[in-house]
Order: structure tokens, then C-alpha cells, then sequence
């Protein structure tokens, strides 16, 4: 007996990472105002992705969705406690110039998602 997978739509694809972006945010306690910005879109565009509707030109929010969901796991490998997971996010790293995780991501967008990451394997922290 084999079992027959269906690929998910694009529209069901951008459904999910919407739905994970914001629920990232939630546990990182990012502001709704930040919140475009973070996902590179402009408020009407976020408003509207947020709502589930497939833009054209947004290729990389599942990208960058991605790298978020492997930051928070990472982050809470590594912190037992879930309240320092969640706010490691914010707070200023020496490792990242002074800045904070979350403002390197805004700045940078999936590049700086990456350079988290990769700070985050790398137990550098």
C-alpha cells in the first residue's frame, strides 16, 4: 500500500509561512507596526499577505520565513528557558556590532536572517 502526497499549492505554501511568520513574531514579542518592515514588505502588501493572498514578487518571504523558523528552534535548543529563547531576539549582541538579532534582520532582510543563523550554528553567541 503506498501513500500518494500532494504538493501544496503556492497560495496554501504562503498561507502556512504567513501564519508562522506571525507566530514567530508573537513568541519574539515584535510589535505589529515592526512587522513589515522585518518581512521586507510595505504596509498594504503585509496587511494583505497576512490575510493569506499570494503577492507577486514575494519569493522570499518563504525564504526568510525559513531561516526564522530555524533561528527560534535554534534558540530554543540552546536557552531551557523559553522566556531567554524568545527574548535573545532583542536584545544588543556584542558577536553583531552592538546590535540586536531582530535589527539585523530588518536591515538586512534574508541576508541578515543568514548571518543570525549561521552566528546561532556556530554557538557564537
Amino acid at each position: 500500500m503506498s501513500t500518494t502526497y500532494q504538493a501544496a499549492s503556492p497560495a496554501q505554501l504562503n498561507h502556512t509561512a504567513a501564519k508562522i511568520f506571525n507566530h514567530i513574531m508573537d513568541k519574539w514579542q515584535i510589535n505589529e507596526n515592526e512587522r513589515p518592515r522585518l518581512a521586507s514588505l510595505n504596509s498594504e502588501d503585509y496587511a494583505r499577505w497576512h490575510c493569506g493572498e499570494l503577492l507577486s514578487g514575494s519569493s522570499g518571504l518563504p525564504v526568510l520565513v525559513s531561516h526564522l523558523m530555524a533561528i527560534h528552534t535554534l534558540l530554543h535548543q540552546m536557552f531551557h528557558n523559553a522566556e531567554q529563547a524568545d527574548s535573545w531576539i532583542t536584545r544588543p549582541n556584542s558577536n553583531l556590532n552592538g546590535q540586536s538579532a531582530i535589527e539585523l534582520i530588518q536591515q538586512q532582510g534574508v541576508t541578515g536572517a543568514v548571518k543570525v543563523r549561521d552566528l546561532l550554528e556556530a554557538n557564537v553567541f
